[in-house]
């Protein structure tokens, strides 16, 4: 497994933090009539993933006499989900725009609206999954999580609206995707 978690807060319109981490790792999970053998580490690499399937072999191992290998005659298929997935530098610029056409938006509504915060969360998460010993998937679960604070005020009356969106996107897609701008409308 390797995942890529990002995420931007905009704070009144300026940016306030911007974070990108990686999460890797390995696990392996084999499963032969009712006994199931289940390893895993931190470490991602070629030598740990044949460690790992050798310990969960030996798990599953007694009176079972097949045995999971990871070699380079193993068939990789296509994906199960069509989504491209592109780097933290080739979109920060483009999703902070993003976010600023947002706040932008919210603030034209409205002359009541004093504050309005904008978080936006997205989770790339990428799966290699070996089938029946001789098949590789990759399975790609985009996630994308966008959040937005309002707060109006109107003489000493002060409220406050929240709003959140999200789906399983690829970036153009999401920033693209007019439903959003739609639900801002509705909120101011």
């Amino acid at each position: 497994q390797y995942a890529t978690k990002q995420s931007w807060f905009l704070e009144d319109g300026l940016l306030k933090d911007c974070k990108f981490n990686i999460i890797s790792g390995v696990s392996s999970r084999i499963i032969s009539g009712d006994k199931i053998g289940f390893c895993s580490s931190n470490d991602l690499n070629y030598l740990n993933i044949d460690s790992i399937l050798k310990i969960s072999n030996e798990i599953i191992s007694k009176g079972d006499s097949k045995k999971i290998e990871f070699n380079n005659k193993n068939k990789i298929h296509n994906d199960l989900y069509k989504i491209k997935i592109q780097s933290s530098n080739e979109n920060d610029d483009n999703m902070i725009l993003f976010l600023k056409n947002i706040f932008n938006s919210i603030k034209k509504f409205d002359n009541k609206i004093k504050k309005v915060d904008i978080s936006l969360n997205v989770i790339n998460d990428t799966i290699l999954i070996l089938i029946n010993n001789e098949h590789f998937c990759h399975d790609i679960r985009p996630l994308f999580s966008l959040k937005i604070n309002i707060i109006s005020e109107l003489k000493e009356i002060k409220e406050q609206t929240n709003f959140g969106f999200g789906g399983r996107y690829n970036y153009n897609d999401f920033i693209e995707n007019n439903d959003i701008y739609n639900h801002v409308k509705k909120l101011s």
